[in-house]
């Protein structure tokens, strides 16, 4: 019975010589990975749907309404580089702000913003002017005139002032427009730094503006 003991004994260790054992590294590898795609899936799913949306247009809050767009097609301006000349235009919103960043005037700055309004850009215009003679609003305009004699900006009828603006040493020119039913536009078109005067010719490119219409919501 011994030796068939050890017969048996050996005869096990026999197979355990020959069988080969499992890895147990890979079985809980294996394990874990089962365990995991329900996890798996769900972030899929996740990002699935995350990507999904950001396909799609934002969405807009409020009713939609047609209000005044701008586009300026002149390839010597651009977006502003504050490099050649910080502006009291940075900042803020704005409907349209670029450079002058090639040929004369570099550095020179064109902005327009909206405003709603019931009036005409002449009166606001005027409304304007008499808020300037408060020294506390007009404390860092200077030499502030206003031009008699309207223009066109866009096509559009303009009524204008203009003024020294004395923190960032520009010579400027605000332009009141008649751009939308319901809007008035400002225009704000400023020399280059430390210009002794604002040159005439500058202004030439309010004619190269171009009035659009863009959906608003709000």
């Amino acid at each position: 019975m011994a030796g068939s003991e050890g017969i048996m004994e050996h005869g096990r260790q026999t197979i355990g010589a020959t069988r080969s054992q499992p890895c147990l590294g890979r079985t809980l590898s294996i394990k874990a990975l089962v365990r995991s795609l329900p996890r798996i899936s769900l972030a899929m799913l996740i990002c699935i749907v995350i990507l999904a949306g950001c396909t799609e247009e934002p969405v807009q809050v409020g009713s939609p309404r047609v209000g005044p767009d701008v586009e300026l097609a002149n390839g010597d301006w651009g977006e502003p580089d504050y490099s050649k000349g910080y502006s009291e235009l940075a900042g803020g919103r704005h409907l349209f702000i670029e450079m002058k960043l090639k040929g004369p005037y570099v550095g020179a700055m064109l902005s327009v913003t909206t405003t709603t309004l019931s009036g005409n850009a002449r009166e606001w215009r005027d409304e304007n002017l008499e808020q300037l003679k408060d020294p506390h609003v007009s404390a860092n305009r200077k030499n502030i005139t206003a031009i008699k004699s309207p223009r066109k900006v866009g096509k559009r009828n303009a009524y204008g002032y203009s003024y020294y603006e004395n923190d960032f040493k520009r010579w400027s020119q605000m332009w009141f427009v008649d751009c939308f039913d319901g809007y008035v536009c400002e225009v704000n078109l400023e020399s280059p730094i430390d210009s002794k005067r604002f040159e005439p010719k500058l202004a030439n490119v309010l004619n190269e503006i171009r009035w659009t219409t863009k959906t608003v919501y709000g």
